[in-house]
């Protein structure tokens, strides 16, 4: 029987017919893989986020009753993308719309990229405690796996 693609599938196909010319010692390339393998180990955190994300809301993320477009894991993900790269919110959006390897990152694949504005919200809405839990998860892991210490996350930037 034959099993039906993901999407992740789909656009992991695209994504290496894209990027099989591209140095893979890039270093950006190197350090999203790196930051991707740490982020699948701690899953823990996902789940804070999302609290902080949905509240006591069942899971609308906006006045207007609206569910949200953006994940606890892709908020994440543009969170440390954001740090990484020392972008704007409307950079953010606009690097992720147009590069493949962000995409894949934030886990957004071949979906529409939401608003700058809709991914601060969510961002924003990520509380300060879990903010720390994140950093120390991140420092702890980077520890573990002997990988050198960078900048901590800052919050509402």
């Amino acid at each position: 029987m034959r099993r039906e693609k993901s999407e992740r599938d789909l656009f992991d196909e695209w994504y290496e017919s894209m990027t099989w010319s591209c140095n893979k010692n890039n270093s950006i390339i190197k350090e999203l893989e790196m930051m991707d393998k740490i982020l699948e180990d701690i899953p823990g955190i996902l789940k804070e986020i999302h609290n902080d994300i949905c509240g006591n809301r069942n899971g609308v993320n906006d006045i207007n009753g609206r569910r949200g477009e953006i994940s606890a894991e892709q908020a994440l993900r543009c969170v440390v993308l954001k740090q990484l790269a020392g972008m704007s919110y409307r950079d953010l959006r606009d690097q992720i719309d147009m590069t493949p390897i962000y995409r894949k990152f934030t886990r957004f694949y071949q979906r529409k990229i939401p608003t700058y504005t809709a991914i601060e919200q969510v961002i924003k809405l990520i509380s300060d405690n879990t903010v720390t839990k994140i950093n120390e998860a991140l420092i702890n892991m980077g520890i573990k796996k002997n990988i050198q210490k960078g900048k901590p996350l800052s919050h509402h930037t």
